[in-house]
């Protein structure tokens, strides 16, 4: 296929979303001209993507809220008209109205990749009405994209019955890598955004417990004052904040936790349908994880015997866990070797396989 020109858009920061720049690595690999549009993170440092990646990143005055959403939509409208381009991809809802008004007017064809349910999220629970306007844009501009994707089988069987258009799955894997070099010490892991129902807080409250181990907190987010309030009142000194650490040094970091932690509120349906990145990044890592009874969990340990699944966000659930882990070597032992078979087999190696001849098919079509 000839040289194409494609432009992803995203909200999210450029430097911390592995997604996009795995994406757009293989598609420049293909050979296309790719352009990622993005928002300038005043906080955080640029990062490299592949040489042949152009990074657009726009100056949004606002950082949070329906402001920074209008602002960005109606730059990136105005970038998009005005941009050459094959074809556009809108990555989540907050990316859709811009790029579904532009595909519209200029007659470029779009793909929409949700790598969420982006109207279930906690965030939106007690805002009715914004909820109810994002799955306004969704109804309207999904079924007119070219091909839809998102990260996993359950979120896709999900949105395609909302939305009435398949969704394709692209899942979010880890680039392969070889076994780590790095020896594995007493660490609890937690790496990503620190928001409400991802189990920290009972996290935090089993180290009073737990006292023989630390709990590492990789990320930043809209909790993590209260997080680091809560540190102080236990007077816990085996919890330690990370911040936001570049992908090179959060691989290495990784490589020494005994155990991940991926532990989220099932009564979120976009926590219920998700297959979050870390567990892809653990795996790599060889990295024993521990993660709640949801659908793709449940279906990755029914496949490949990787992850150890927990019943209920509770403290005492993950004590017993941890300590079960600790006394029973084997079962520890058991999942490493599992770890090691399935490392193989999902990477992003094999997924982009898939991604490129979505990628293909919508420039022929």
């Amino acid at each position: 296929m000839s040289e194409k020109r494609i432009i992803l858009a995203v909200t999210n920061d450029l430097v911390a979303d592995q997604r996009i720049q795995r994406i757009s690595a293989s598609l420049a690999q293909e050979g296309h001209q790719v352009t990622v549009v993005g928002r300038i993170s005043p906080r955080k440092p640029q990062t490299q993507y592949h040489p042949n990646v152009v990074c657009d990143r726009l100056h949004i005055p606002f950082q949070r809220g329906w402001l920074f959403y209008a602002c960005f939509n109606v730059r990136l409208f105005f970038h998009l008209l005005f941009s050459k381009a094959d074809l556009l991809c809108a990555n989540d809802a907050d990316t859709l109205l811009a790029v579904g008004l532009v595909s519209k007017i200029r007659g470029i064809p779009f793909i929409y990749d949700s790598h969420e349910y982006f109207t279930e999220v906690p965030e939106l629970a007690h805002k009715p009405l914004v909820k109810k306007s994002w799955h306004l844009i969704q109804k309207y501009f999904v079924p007119k994209a070219k091909a839809c994707m998102t990260v996993g089988s359950a979120l896709a069987e999900e949105l395609s019955r909302v939305y009435g258009k398949k969704f394709q799955v692209v899942r979010n894997a880890a680039k392969e890598r070889p076994a780590p070099l790095a020896q594995k010490l007493p660490i609890l892991l937690y790496q990503g955004v620190l928001n409400k129902g991802r189990g920290l807080e009972q996290c935090i409250d089993a180290m009073e417990t737990l006292t023989d181990l630390e709990l590492w907190i990789v990320g930043r987010g809209d909790i993590e004052d209260q997080l680091k309030r809560q540190v102080q009142q236990k007077q816990l000194s085996n919890v330690r904040f990370l911040g936001f650490v570049p992908p090179e040094e959060l691989r290495q970091i990784t490589d020494q936790a005994w155990l991940g932690l991926n532990l989220l509120d099932s009564s979120s349906l976009n926590y219920h349908f998700s297959l979050a990145n870390k567990w892809f990044d653990y795996l790599q890592a060889e990295v024993v994880s521990l993660h709640m009874t949801l659908p793709e969990y449940v279906r990755l340990r029914q496949e490949y015997g990787v992850g150890v699944l927990i019943e209920q966000l509770e403290t005492t659930a993950l004590i017993q866990s941890v300590r079960e882990l600790q006394i029973n070597t084997s079962l520890y032992e058991d999942q490493l070797q599992h770890i090691r078979h399935a490392k193989k087999l999902l990477n992003w190696e094999h997924e982009s396989k898939s991604l490129v001849q979505i990628y293909r098919d919508s420039l022929l079509g």
